[in-house]
């Protein structure tokens, strides 16, 4: 999606939403509202959401989201009763918003924080829950400027749940005192789905029993790297999933591609020999690293990584760009033995024949994988029984 379009999407999409809001809306009671950025953080949420359900199956769960991808991809989840865009954060919004709604509880998913929204909730005295985030030292949230911020953290959340220890200690140095590590529930939601029985024919069809080298969520930055390793590991299979599938952004990935490749969505006779299949629709990532016996996620050289864990939770080493910033569980990847920064096509291609070419580092690294997302287990348990005891 070009960002043209994503502006028309986050700007038309919340055209009529009050009306649309009250209509769906009208005499139900006990709303938990969970407020997501994009649909990353609404898989960190899903695990906690299918708790609360499954102890009190009363309580219905409207998830918001600012993104257009997050609103868009999230429809018809069954985590989700209802799915709806984040109103633009003015005082005004805010009161019309809660009124429609009436949670008996909000939950705010990783980074989210509309001080308007936040500040009505507070008035009201509806408990409020900023789960599975993450600090890190010169966030502006540490520095003089960031006065409304630590007030936000004291005054409006009932309780923080946090991803890591370091987190904990930063906001105790402003004193914010009602936080706790939980852990992160990305690793209950990636268990779930390794544990789910679940097969791709056109992916099995094309790989003839073998393994594949994945390339998650990539960016035209990304592209350059995985392109190179592609093109001199003749011996290789490769599938690459972008992190936006419009048709200007497949024609430029394949024009780039000098070796063979298939498009999943049109994936027929003929297209087993090719080299790389590019799966062009939206959704089955997080299923597909299952296929893979290594994996590079993308997004952090020109921005943020993606989602790490997907590949390491099915013992996949997964290798990244160097700009991982906030993000620990890459840093932990990289400690444990299961990860490995890489800048250029050549740092790529060195991982990759170190892998592929010894049975022994292979096993090695994916067992760290699997360990190191074993250990993360638990926390959406912890989490959602915290939030019920309120």
């Amino acid at each position: 999606m070009t960002v043209i379009s994503k502006i028309w999407y986050f700007v038309t999409g919340r055209i009529g939403q009050f009306r649309r809001l009250r209509r769906a809306l009208e005499g139900v009671s006990d709303v938990v509202w969970v407020d997501c950025p994009s649909l990353g953080e609404f898989e960190e949420a899903r695990p906690v959401i299918m708790r609360m359900r499954a102890i009190d199956p009363k309580l219905r769960f409207l998830v918001t989201f600012y993104s257009p991808s997050g609103y868009r991809n999230a429809s018809g989840d069954p985590a989700a009763d209802w799915v709806f865009r984040t109103p633009i954060d003015t005082l005004c919004n805010a009161k019309r918003f809660l009124d429609i709604v009436r949670p008996v509880k909000a939950i705010i998913a990783v980074d989210e924080y509309w001080l308007n929204l936040l500040h009505e909730l507070r008035r009201r005295n509806i408990d409020t829950y900023l789960i599975s985030a993450r600090f890190v030292p010169g966030m502006r949230y540490f520095k003089k400027p960031g006065f409304l911020y630590r007030d936000m953290f004291r005054r409006c959340f009932s309780r923080i749940y946090l991803k890591d220890a370091k987190s904990l200690k930063l906001l105790e140095g402003i004193g914010v005192a009602n936080a706790e590590v939980a852990g992160d529930p990305r690793m209950d939601r990636m268990k779930a789905l390794v544990d789910e029985d679940w097969r791709d024919e056109v992916v099995e069809k094309w790989l003839r029993g073998g393994k594949a080298f994945i390339a998650g969520s990539t960016h035209r930055e990304d592209d350059p790297l995985v392109a190179a390793l592609a093109e001199v590991c003749p011996e290789g299979k490769f599938i690459i999933v972008p992190h936006e599938v419009d048709d200007c952004r497949i024609s430029r990935l394949r024009s780039g591609l000098r070796c063979s490749s298939a498009l999943y969505s049109s994936f027929g006779e003929g297209d087993e020999e090719a080299r790389v299949l590019i799966v062009d629709t939206v959704g089955k990532l997080s299923r597909i690293y299952r296929y893979g016996f290594a994996a590079y996620v993308g997004g952090a050289i020109g921005g943020n990584p993606h989602n790490v864990i997907e590949p390491a939770s099915y013992g996949c080493p997964v290798t990244f760009g160097p700009n991982i910033g906030k993000y620990c569980h890459c840093g932990n990847l990289v400690d444990c033995g299961a990860g490995r920064v890489v800048r250029t096509p050549a740092e790529l291609l060195s991982w990759y024949r170190e892998l592929a070419g010894s049975a022994e580092a292979l096993r090695k690294a994916s067992e760290a994988a699997v360990t190191y997302c074993a250990g993360g287990l638990g926390a959406a348990a912890r989490i959602a029984d915290g939030i019920l005891k309120g």
